[in-house]
């Protein structure tokens, strides 16, 4: 796809130069009639091969952009499109061809500008995010009245790092899919996650064919929950919020302690010990509540995490099993912290299994001043 702009881009944009080369009597240019849809006279004729020249320009530029990568290539190219969309009405009779070069950029233009926008707002939200955040600063006395397993688990995992640390940032790859029998779709996302006060955003992106991809945002602050989900980033598919969404949201915070494990310490979790690998946790967060349950094995690793989370059901929410496995062989060490960095995820419902998830962390920064 990226090399099909490109061509478009290149071709598209110089061919722009007859227009330049006719009005400016450079050369015999057979393709141009010269005569216009509005008569514009002498002067205006050489405005317009300034349009024409600065036309190309632009489309240039803009290849320029999709070479190296930068993501406001859609930005100079919408601005093209206006311009040699404005030079073929006028030159309608000789250059009305060019329209579905245009017609064909400006459907990949918009999604991309598109993308950009959502990724500002994304960093604009997460950024309000972090300005609220505060240091983690737990009671140190809490560790003798927690379960022996997650007791265990902090003094074996989590180094020196109980408190002082503000906010977490990982980058995160995997699949998922919507249905049991569903394809599996790439993803690559990034989240941050802030302890004081419990706070995440997770902003993905997945790729479900060339050119077609879906952008989302799962968002959990001050006890509620967001799911924003957009194909092309022009077409909302999804945009959950209420109880159920609150309270799935809190879940997955409580979930993925395992990359954050000092806030197990938080005042805002209740600890009950169930046996030697496992015990529950209740977290509870401005009237928003949910538990579930941590298995430890023997190097006392979490290598599952079991609760009741809401499911949707196309309008409807009931009260599911929700499952996450970590793989215990995926241990890596960030900033002195040891946590799994493969995990799947399913759904326990009545007429069976459903994994609908596989992820993998593949880096995590922990951080203590407010800079992303």
């Amino acid at each position: 796809m990226r090399i099909l702009l490109l061509i478009l881009l290149l071709l598209h944009g110089l061919i722009h130069l007859i227009g330049f080369v006719h009005e400016f009597q450079l050369a015999n240019v057979r393709q141009l009639s010269g005569k216009l849809s509005v008569p514009v006279g002498s002067i205006g004729l050489k405005v317009l091969g300034v349009l024409w020249l600065a036309t190309t320009v632009l489309f240039l530029l803009g290849a320029v952009q999709v070479l190296r990568s930068q993501e406001n290539w859609s930005i100079l190219v919408l601005i093209a499109i206006a311009l040699s969309q404005l030079l073929i009405l006028l030159y309608w009779k000789d250059a009305k061809a060019g329209m579905a070069a245009n017609i064909l950029l400006l459907l990949l233009a918009l999604p991309a500008l598109k993308e950009v926008r959502f990724k500002s707002e994304n960093e604009s939200l997460k950024q309000a995010m972090l300005d609220q955040a505060e240091i983690f600063q737990p009671d140190s006395n809490r560790m003798g009245e927690l379960p022996a397993p997650v007791q265990a688990w902090l003094l074996s995992h989590a180094g020196g790092h109980l408190s002082g640390k503000r906010y977490v940032s990982l980058k995160q790859t995997g699949s998922m899919r919507s249905k049991t029998d569903g394809k599996w779709v790439p993803f690559q996302a990034e989240q941050t996650v802030t302890c004081n006060p419990a706070a995440f955003q997770w902003s993905v992106r997945m790729d479900m064919a060339p050119g077609l991809f879906v952008l989302g945002r799962d968002r959990f602050e001050n006890g509620k929950g967001r799911m924003l989900i957009r194909m092309l980033g022009l077409f909302s598919i999804a945009d959950a919020q209420g109880p159920e969404t609150d309270q799935g949201t809190l879940v997955r915070y409580l979930a993925e302690m395992i990359w954050y494990p000092w806030f197990a310490l938080s005042p805002d979790i209740l600890w009950e010990t169930i046996d030697e690998h496992r015990a529950m946790a209740t977290l509870r967060i401005r009237g928003t509540e949910g538990s579930g349950v941590f298995t430890f094995n023997d190097q006392h690793r979490p290598v599952a995490f079991n609760a009741q989370r809401y499911y949707d059901r196309k309008g409807t929410s009931t009260l599911e099993h929700w499952h996450v496995e970590m793989d215990p062989t995926s241990y890596r060490e960030f900033d002195g912290v040891s946590v799994p960095t493969k995990s799947v995820v399913r759904w326990d419902l009545e007429g069976g299994k459903f994994e609908w998830l596989q992820l993998e962390v593949t880096s995590m920064t922990i951080r203590e001043n407010r800079q992303p």
